[in-house]
C-alpha cells in the first residue's frame, strides 16, 4: 500500500529532512514486521526527506561474531559481553558516519531504544520502539544478569536519558519508561500504523460473505510466545466437533515445526509481503478467514491483529500485557485470560456458532483498526519531532508563552564532563541542559573534560604521592597551563561549529569564550579556585596554583555574566572583581525524580531510617553520626542508618543496623533506584561535617520531603535563615548534641509539617526558575549591547 500525499494534512512542515536509523533495511517490508518501511514511506508521503540508515554490523563484523560464538561454545565461556561490545561499537561507527553524510538533517529518528547519536551529533534524537531491553528482562522474570546484559542495559539507559523525546507503539512500554526510569520526555499516547504493504483492495463491510468461510488463520514467528502448540491442540478438538469442516492455515512456520499429526492443517511458511505472489497469498488468507486465532503467552500482541481486524476478521487472543490497546473482550475480539487448548477450543466454538457475535466483532474490529493507520501515526510522529527539532520539548518545563519570553533561542553549553549523563558533577550539567531544552531552546553540548591520558599520567599514583608528601595536593592536571591551552583550542573549534548560538554558557569558572566570540560569555559555578583556598583549604596556594588562580580571575573579569550558585560566594566575588558582572540567581535541586507528597509523607512517617549522603571528605561527620546512632539505639531499637558514598572499609567498626552503600551513580539504573529508595524512606538526612555538609544532597533530600540536620554553614544560613522550620542546626560535630537533635525530630508530633516545610524551602530553587532568571539576565546583556 502506498501513501498518497493528498491524504495528508496540508499545513507546511517545519521539519523537512530527517535521518532514520534502524536495525535492518528500512527499504525492505520484511524488516521488523514492516514498521520501518511503513514509517519511512508515510513520512516521505508528508513531504519529509528520509535518509534510511541500516546500523546493523557489516558482513566482516558478523563473521567475527559467529567465530567468537563458536569459539566460546568450545571453551564453554560466556561471549555475551564481547559480542555486545563489538556490536555496539559497530553501530556507533555506522551512526557517526551517517551523521557526517547527512549534514542537512534536522532530527535523528531511531527505531530502537538501545543506542543513539548522543556522542555523534548535536541534533535532537527521537526514539520510537515497542519495548526496551529492561522491560523485556522484567517480563521474563530474570533475576541474575550476565555481564553482556548489564552492559546492554547501561548503554540503553544512556540512550534513553540522552533522547530529546521517546515514543512507543504501546501504552505498556510508555508506562514502563516513566515508572522504571523516571523519564519525563515520554510521549503519553501510543503511536502505531498497520503494515498494509501489498494489499491493493478495500475492505467491504459488513463482511457477510466471510461468515460462511471455513478457514481459520494463524500468523506468527515465535512458536512458544504465540502459542501455536496450544492452537493446534485446540483445533484438533474443534475439528472433531465440527466434522472436519474447517481448515487451519499456519503462516510463519513450515510443516513439521510442531511434531505430531495435525489433520486439516495447511502450512504456508513465511510469506514476504514485498514479494507480489506471497503478498497476494497472505492477504487472501486474511480476507477469506472466518476467524484469526493467536493465543499468545507473552506481550505485546503482534500488529497482524490490526490487519485481520481491518479486513473484518474476528480475532481470538489472550490477555497479555499491552492487549488492552489492540483488543477489547466481547467488543472487538474474544480475549482469553489464559492460553490453554480448552479455552481456545471454547472460544472458537462460540464464534463459529454465534453469527450475531461474529458480525459484531467483525464490524467493531474494523472500526478500531481504522484508528491505527500510518497516515495518522506519521502525522503524530512528525508533529512531535517538529517540536523537538525547533527546540520545544512538549513534555517538560514551562509553557510556550513563557518560553517565548526570552530572545535566546540557541545556546552552547560547555561542561567538564558529558552533560548528557546524569553521572557528571552531581547531575548539575545534565539537569541544567534538560531545563534549557524544556524552555524550547536548541542546546549544543560540548564536553571540555581534560584528556584522560594526560590526567592519568599527571594525576597518577607517583605524582599524587609526591604532592601529598609535599603537602601540595589540590593542584591537578585540570588546573595546568597545558590543559588550559588544550581546552581553549577545543572551545574555538566548538564556536566555529556553532556560530549561531545566542550565548556561550560555561559550567566552570576556569574556562570562557570571552574575547573569542561575539555571543555573551556566561560562567556558572559554585565558587572560584581562589575562594576555595580562602574557605576550605588551610594552606596558601603554591606558585602553580597561583598561576591557575590568575588565569581564572582574568576569565571571570572578562566574561559578560558570572553566576555563583551560593550567595556568600557571589558577594565575595562581587567585592573581589571590579567589572560588576557577578550575580546570584539562586541554587537548584538536582533531582531525577519528582516526589509525591502523599506517598512521601506516609512512607517517612512510618520510617526509622537515618541517612547520610556524602563521600570520603565527610568521614568526620559520618563517624560522629555513627556514634550518635549508638547512643540512640537502646531508646529506638528499630533505628537504622544508611551511609551513601562511603564503604565499610572506611571505618574500623560498624554497629548493627548501619549499612554502607558506597558510591551510587545516578547514571546507572540500579544505583539510581537504590538511591531514591533510600531517600524516599529516610526519616532524617544528617551531615554535620564542619564547614561544608554536602549541600546538593541536602537540598535534594529537602525536595523529597526529608527534614535535615546540618551545621549552620554561612551559605546555608544565608539561603534558609538562622532558624529552619524543616530540621535542626547542629553547631558541634559531637555525638551527644547530635543525638539530642535527632531525638527532637524523631519525637516531634508535628513531623509531617517538617517534611512539607523542607519541600517548600527546596521548591524555591528549581532549575526551571533558575533558567528563567538566567535568560532574563542574558536578555539584559543583549539590550545593553544595543543601547
Amino acid at each position: 500500500m502506498t501513501y498518497a500525499r493528498a491524504d495528508v494534512v496540508s499545513r507546511p512542515n517545519r521539519l523537512t529532512e530527517i535521518t532514520l536509523f534502524t536495525r535492518g533495511d528500512a527499504l525492505k517490508v520484511s524488516t521488523w514486521s514492516g514498521l520501518p518501511h511503513g514509517c519511512a514511506e508515510a513520512l516521505e508521503a508528508m513531504g519529509v526527506t528520509v535518509h534510511r540508515v541500516d546500523t546493523s554490523p557489516g558482513r566482516r563484523i558478523q563473521r567475527l561474531i559467529r567465530y567468537i560464538y563458536r569459539l566460546s561454545r568450545v571453551l564453554r565461556l560466556d561471549d555475551g559481553y564481547l559480542r555486545q561490545v563489538i556490536v555496539s561499537r559497530a553501530e556507533r561507527h555506522n551512526v557517526k558516519q551517517a551523521c557526517r553524510s547527512y549534514p542537512g538533517s534536522q532530527c535523528n529518528l531511531f527505531l530502537t531504544f538501545s543506542f543513539s547519536s548522543r556522542s555523534s551529533s548535536d541534533l535532537p534524537a527521537v526514539h520510537y520502539c515497542d519495548q526496551c531491553f529492561a522491560e523485556l528482562l522484567e517480563g521474563q522474570g530474570r533475576a541474575g544478569l550476565s555481564r553482556g546484559e548489564r552492559l546492554r542495559l547501561a548503554q540503553e539507559e544512556l540512550a534513553l536519558n540522552g533522547a530529546a523525546l521517546l515514543l512507543s507503539t504501546n501504552s505498556h512500554c510508555i508506562e514502563f519508561l516513566t515508572r522504571r526510569y523516571g523519564l519525563r520526555h515520554v510521549f503519553g499516547a501510543p503511536v502505531y500504523g498497520m503494515n498494509l504493504t501489498g494489499y491493493g483492495g478495500e475492505p467491504r463491510p459488513p463482511f457477510e460473505s466471510k461468515s460462511g468461510s471455513k478457514d481459520i488463520v494463524f500468523v506468527g514467528s515465535s512458536l512458544a510466545n504465540r502459542g501455536l502448540d496450544v492452537l493446534l491442540e485446540a483445533f484438533r478438538r474443534f475439528s472433531l466437533s465440527t466434522g472436519r469442516e474447517y481448515s487451519l492455515h499456519i503462516v510463519g512456520f513450515e510443516e513439521g515445526a510442531v511434531p505430531g499429526d495435525w489433520p486439516s492443517t495447511q502450512w504456508h511458511g513465511r510469506l514476504d509481503k514485498s514479494v507480489p505472489d506471497q503478498a497476494r497469498r497472505y492477504w487472501g488468507l486474511l480476507e477469506q478467514a472466518r476467524m484469526f486465532v493467536i493465543p499468545s503467552r507473552k506481550g505485546p500482541l503482534p500488529g497482524v491483529i490490526l490487519e485481520a481486524q481491518y479486513l473484518g476478521t474476528p480475532v481470538i487472543t489472550t490477555n497479555v500485557w499491552g492487549a488492552e490497546q489492540l483488543v477489547q473482550d466481547g467488543k472487538t475480539a474474544l480475549v482469553l485470560e489464559e492460553a490453554t487448548p480448552e479455552s481456545v477450543y471454547e472460544a472458537m466454538s462460540r464464534l463459529a456458532s454465534d453469527r450475531d457475535l461474529w458480525g459484531e466483532l467483525a464490524r467493531n474490529g474494523q472500526e478500531h483498526a481504522l484508528q491505527w493507520t500510518w497516515e495518522q501515526a506519521a502525522a503524530t510522529l512528525l508533529e512531535q519531532m517538529e517540536l523537538v527539532a525547533v527546540g520545544q520539548n512538549p513534555h517538560g518545563g514551562t509553557d510556550p508563552e513563557r518560553a517565548g519570553a526570552t530572545t535566546v533561542r540557541e545556546v552552547t553549553v560547555f561542561t567538564i564532563g558529558d552533560s548528557r549523563s546524569p553521572s557528571t558533577w552531581s547531575n548539575v550539567p545534565y539537569c541544567f541542559a534538560e531545563a534549557l531544552l524544556a524552555k524550547g531552546m536548541r542546546v549544543n553540548r560540548v564536553d571540555i573534560s581534560p584528556s584522560r591520558t594526560a590526567s592519568a599520567i599527571c594525576d597518577g599514583p607517583i605524582w599524587r604521592t609526591l604532592r601529598v608528601a609535599s603537602r601540595r595536593y589540590p593542584h591537578t592536571y585540570s588546573r595546568s597551563l597545558v590543559n588550559y591551552v588544550n581546552v581553549k583550542h577545543r572551545i574555538k573549534k566548538a564556536l566555529r561549529e556553532h556560530p549561531d548560538a545566542d550565548a556561550n554558557i560555561f559550567l566552570s569558572f576556569s574556562h570562557s569564550s570571552a574575547g573569542l566570540s561575539r555571543a555573551p560569555a556566561v560562567q556558572i559555578c559554585d565558587w572560584p579556585y581562589e575562594h576555595y583556598f580562602g574557605q576550605f583549604h588551610e594552606q596558601e596556594p603554591d606558585r602553580f596554583e597561583k598561576r591557575s588562580i590568575r588565569r581564572e580571575n582574568k576569565l571571570i573579569e572578562r566574561s559578560d555574566l558570572v553566576i555563583s550558585l551560593f550567595p556568600g560566594a557571589a558577594e565575595h566575588m562581587a567585592a573581589r572583581y571590579s567589572k560588576g558582572n557577578v550575580r546570584y540567581l539562586g541554587n537548584a535541586v538536582n533531582s531525577l525524580q519528582e516526589p509525591q507528597e502523599g506517598p512521601a509523607l506516609d512512607k517517612k512517617s512510618r520510617s526509622a531510617a537515618l541517612l547520610l549522603v556524602g563521600s570520603k571528605k565527610y568521614l568526620e561527620g559520618a563517624r560522629c553520626l555513627i556514634a550518635a546512632f549508638e547512643l540512640l539505639k537502646e531508646e529506638y531499637p528499630g533505628l537504622t542508618l544508611d551511609l551513601v558514598g562511603l564503604s565499610a572499609g572506611e571505618f574500623l567498626r560498624l554497629p548493627e543496623g548501619v549499612t554502607c552503600h558506597g558510591y551510587l551513580d545516578k547514571g546507572a539504573l540500579s544505583d539510581r533506584e537504590l538511591y531514591y529508595s533510600l531517600l524516599q524512606s529516610a526519616k532524617i538526612l544528617i551531615n554535620t561535617t564542619p564547614k561544608w555538609a554536602a549541600f546538593s544532597a541536602t537540598l535534594e533530600a529537602m525536595y523529597h520531603y526529608t527534614p535535615v540536620i546540618v551545621p549552620p554553614g554561612a551559605e546555608f544560613v544565608q539561603m534558609f535563615g538562622a532558624n529552619i522550620p524543616f530540621g535542626r542546626y547542629c553547631e558541634e560535630n559531637e555525638p551527644e548534641p547530635l543525638s539530642q537533635a535527632i531525638r527532637a525530630i524523631l519525637s516531634d508530633p508535628s513531623y509531617p509539617s517538617l517534611c512539607t516545610a523542607a519541600n517548600r524551602a527546596a521548591r524555591a530553587h528549581t532549575w526551571d526558575a533558575f533558567v528563567d532568571r538566567l535568560m532574563e539576565s542574558i536578555d539584559k546583556l543583549a539590550t545593553k549591547a544595543h543601547v
